[in-house]
């Protein structure tokens, strides 16, 4: 039974993502454009180049990111950036989207989705409808890279 499910997604991937695959052919309810982004970034993998970073990194995710497993990137992320220094720095931030907006209000997967009312409250919220603190992280640890 898991093997013929394994089968069966293995073709279903080949499919949607094979070299016959036509990106034109979007799975109903998703733009051509983000179903071409998919595709072109279905199996990328940073940590190579991560590994061979030079410079200081700051990597936030929102904790409630519905785009990407961000707990797991986060993790990538550290494992990663291991040896590279006491100037990187990976957070998983709380109650945030991919955006580091806050979730509760805003967390749909692309900002063409939102409601006429998320967009009239981002409007009006400016950079408060960031998650609280998030912003003044990336400011402090910019700051902080003056310094050195």
């Amino acid at each position: 039974m898991i093997q013929d499910i394994i089968v069966a997604q293995t073709i279903a991937d080949d499919h949607a993502f094979g070299s016959e695959a036509q990106v034109e052919n979007a799975p109903t309810g998703m733009s051509v454009d983000r179903w071409h982004f998919i595709r072109e970034n279905r199996d990328a993998d940073a940590r190579l180049d991560l590994a061979q970073l030079d410079l200081p990194l700051l990597a936030m995710w929102g904790a409630d990111d519905l785009n990407v497993d961000a707990e797991n990137d986060a993790a990538l992320y550290r494992k990663s950036l291991e040896a590279g220094g006491v100037h990187n720095k990976i957070i998983l931030w709380p109650a945030a989207t991919h955006g580091l907006l806050k979730s509760a209000a805003y967390n749909w997967q692309l900002t063409e989705d939102w409601s006429p009312f998320a967009i009239a409250r981002f409007l009006a919220e400016g950079r408060f409808a960031f998650a609280p603190g998030a912003l003044d992280e990336i400011t402090g640890w910019i700051k902080e890279r003056n310094q050195i």
